[in-house]
């Protein structure tokens, strides 16, 4: 195998490769050669800087065989984050609305007295307050995080796409 298909294989420059072979003289001698102009590598030279440089494995995408296929899914996979996006959005919208109007009707409400005391807010609420307001405000956090989520995952698919299709052969 020639330095330069070694190199390509490991995604190394074959400068690098080749001054490992020269500062390891020793371990490469005999194994090493000029054909063409280039260095072959033997076998044992090959098995020798494949612990050192590992192949590395590039992704497959099986589900798609050209372009056209691939933007159709990222369109696919964007439009389908988008409508969930927006379906959460308009839970998160109506969940605010709640905690407005929990939070108007708590400022209107005047306190009323009972055995020298305010009336407790069970009584008002049916429940307390502040697990109510709790509750929503944990609702939106909730709603806000998934949002967060998907917009990460609609970024990814567009940098997925961007960076499939940026690489350039030689």
């Amino acid at each position: 195998m020639f330095l330069y298909d070694f190199a390509t294989k490991t995604a190394q420059k074959p400068d690098t490769v080749a001054t490992y072979i020269r500062r390891n003289e020793k371990i490469f001698k005999n194994h090493v050669e000029r054909r063409e102009k280039q260095l072959w590598l033997d076998e044992k030279a090959v098995k020798i800087l494949l612990k050192k440089y590992p192949e590395v494995q590039r992704k497959k995408y099986p589900w798609w065989k050209n372009e056209t296929e691939f933007q159709e899914a990222m369109v696919s996979a964007i439009k389908g984050l988008w409508d969930n996006q927006e379906i959460l959005q308009k839970e998160l919208d109506g969940i605010l609305t709640t905690i407005e109007e929990l939070q108007d009707a708590m400022d209107h409400t005047e306190p009323q007295k009972e055995n020298n005391g305010l009336i407790s807010l069970e009584k008002l609420f049916g429940e307390d307050e502040d697990t109510q307001v709790d509750k929503l405000k944990r609702q939106v956090k909730e709603q806000g995080g998934k949002i967060e989520l998907l917009q990460r995952e609609i970024s990814a698919l567009q940098n997925e796409k961007k960076s499939f299709f940026g690489f350039k052969r030689r």
